[in-house]
């Protein structure tokens, strides 16, 4: 895999779908982790468009707590859109060759993703590896859906998760929610998938939780 040639591709998209927000002079954004900067990357984008991505967050927002509906309606919209745009299924595709090379499918067991821009990669990702996926919730819920049945998990008994997720700024979602969502099930976050790394200490804490960035 030429990581250049994908880093420059997806450069690309990110520009053609808008998903690059400069802010106007001397007002700065806010970020999840509390921390302010020049410009935001709305990196869920990459599903298609804006008004794509902003119709599955409206999608979510209405269902999510509807959990069987939820886990088996949002796969098939991933799904229906993979099969149907251009530049959703190219970025899948890059993240599923990604996983293949680097990490190797048999050294995963689940893949996770966060509530809720997570869940536009992390879903689709378990589907095409025939992984079960754990949709983790902010309240650290956490539901398993694989083969298109949704269950709460039992304990992992120790074993390795990837977590896929949208963004890593400086990490703060993963030391408040996501790394003790799955710990609380017995299971450990082992290495995380990104779509986008900000660099911008992320990473440094990822593997002082003992976890291996992509």
């Amino acid at each position: 895999m030429n990581l250049d040639a994908m880093y420059n591709r997806n450069i690309q998209k990110l520009f053609k779908t808008g998903a690059i927000k400069v802010c106007p002079p001397g007002k700065p954004f806010w970020y999840t982790s509390g921390t302010i900067g020049p410009y935001y990357i709305n990196t869920h984008f990459l599903y298609g468009s804006e008004e794509k991505a902003v119709g599955l967050l409206d999608f979510i927002d209405k269902t999510k707590e509807d959990i069987d509906r939820f886990h088996e309606e949002i796969s098939a919209r991933l799904w229906e859109n993979y099969c149907s745009d251009s530049i959703y299924k190219d970025v899948m595709d890059q993240l599923l060759g990604l996983v293949r090379d680097k990490i190797g499918i048999n050294n995963i067991f689940h893949i996770s993703g966060g509530e809720r821009r997570d869940w536009f990669f992390s879903f689709l990702l378990a589907e095409l590896l025939d992984k079960p996926h754990l949709t983790i919730y902010k309240d650290f819920k956490v539901y398993e859906f694989y083969k298109g049945i949704t269950t709460v998990p039992g304990t992992l008994e120790g074993k390795s998760v990837l977590h896929v997720a949208d963004l890593l700024t400086e990490g703060s979602s993963y030391e408040k929610a996501w790394i003790q969502a799955i710990r609380k099930i017995g299971g450990f976050i082992r290495q995380s998938v990104v779509v986008v790394d900000r660099k911008q200490g992320g990473r440094k804490l990822l593997e002082s939780h003992g976890i291996e960035l992509y």
